[in-house]
């Protein structure tokens, strides 16, 4: 962990400084992204999911949590430009946003944008540092952060390579 990032023993855990769901310095209104919307994406309705997604943005402007499902779901209707305008928004609201600055890397990555995404993946690694590698990560169905830094290295590794 770097001295400007250490935590004062009195600071709140990673589950309360990101809140339930990682996004957001609050828990989000319900607890969770809208289930609507993840139930839609998971089906692969995803204009179902991006208008539900919507509608909660209206409701609570200031969630990252919403920003970044929003994100996810216009990367997947290849919707890139929106999809990081969505990212933008996310880091705003938290710029601690584990799997924003992951998903932000992957697609600078595909639009051959090294060295944009280089520094996402690179912020992505540093912010895994901080936390146990068995810790599940917000938003993420379930991936620990160690699973995660495994990828994001190799994914560094892959992009060093002659």
């Amino acid at each position: 962990m770097s001295n400007h990032m250490a935590r004062h023993p009195c600071q709140l855990s990673n589950a309360a400084r990101w809140g339930r769901g990682g996004g957001g310095a609050r828990p989000p209104p319900g607890g969770a992204p809208p289930a609507a919307a993840r139930r839609a994406a998971n089906e692969g309705r995803l204009s179902v999911a991006h208008d539900d997604c919507e509608q909660a943005i209206a409701a609570d402007k200031l969630s990252a949590d919403y920003r970044y499902l929003q994100a996810t779901i216009l990367s997947e209707l290849d919707r890139e430009d929106d999809a990081v305008k969505a990212l933008n928004s996310t880091l705003y609201l938290n710029p601690r946003f584990v799997l924003a600055h992951f998903l932000y890397g992957n697609i600078a990555r595909r639009r051959a944008r090294a060295a944009e995404a280089g520094s996402h993946f690179r912020t992505t690694l540093s912010l895994l540092e901080e936390l146990s590698p068995d810790e599940v990560l917000p938003e993420s169905e379930g991936m620990t952060a160690g699973k995660l830094a495994e990828i994001v290295k190799s994914i560094l590794q892959l992009e060093a390579a002659p």
